[in-house]
């Protein structure tokens, strides 16, 4: 196993999130075998106080690409790569391109937000020139600030909100914390997905 390999994967779960990868582990006899290893951060009142790794059985494909990787990455062959939570990322600039693919949603509905604003203000400012200033274009500009921050309003609050709070949610019941208080949900989309993971949690508890 390349040292890189394990740095991330504590790197990753000191922080509080999963990481997933092939592992070889030697055995007794000196023997090797592979596993697909799923380790988890256990959290209790916010703090990680351990670590659960579920370990399944790869498939032969899986075991050959990694081998080759690990090779490679022992011998300074991915220089030009890094991993990043068990997924081999490029540097440079194809690197950023990656990063640009991976931004969070918020930052993507700001970005359109306010590209959507500043199209509604360059309309208007050559509106005004032309026509200057007149109740109509007045309203309309107004109309238009108003619906655009409305949409990022509703978007922000009912899917970019619920979806940070649902994977939270999901990785304490990885985690094996059961103890996290679900908010409320509404009729929409996401509330039903909020509702539903209430009732898996309340479902494990009974169980176990």
């Amino acid at each position: 196993m390349p040292a890189e390999a394990f740095a991330d994967m504590w790197k990753t779960i000191k922080s509080g999130l999963p990481w997933n990868g092939l592992v070889k582990n030697r055995t007794k006899t000196g023997d090797h075998y592979w596993v697909n290893a799923n380790v988890t951060p256990l959290i209790e009142a916010g703090n990680v106080v351990g670590y659960m790794s579920v370990r399944t059985k790869p498939g032969r494909a899986e075991v050959n690409a990694a081998e080759d990787l690990y090779r490679r990455m022992r011998n300074g062959e991915t220089t030009h790569l890094r991993m990043v939570r068990g997924q081999m990322l490029y540097r440079g600039w194809r690197g950023t391109l990656q990063s640009l693919a991976r931004m969070p949603a918020h930052l993507r509905l700001a970005i359109s937000m306010l590209s959507i604003l500043l199209v509604v203000l360059l309309w208007a400012g050559v509106d005004i020139a032309q026509a200057g200033v007149t109740p109509a274009n007045a309203i309309g500009l107004t109309v238009s600030i108003l619906m655009v921050a409305y949409q990022w309003y509703f978007l922000q609050s009912k899917l970019i909100a619920p979806i940070k709070e649902a994977t939270a949610v999901a990785r304490a019941m990885a985690g094996g914390d059961l103890s996290r208080k679900i908010t409320n949900a509404d009729d929409t989309e996401m509330g039903q997905l909020m509702q539903a993971l209430r009732q898996m949690n309340v479902n494990l508890t009974s169980i176990i």
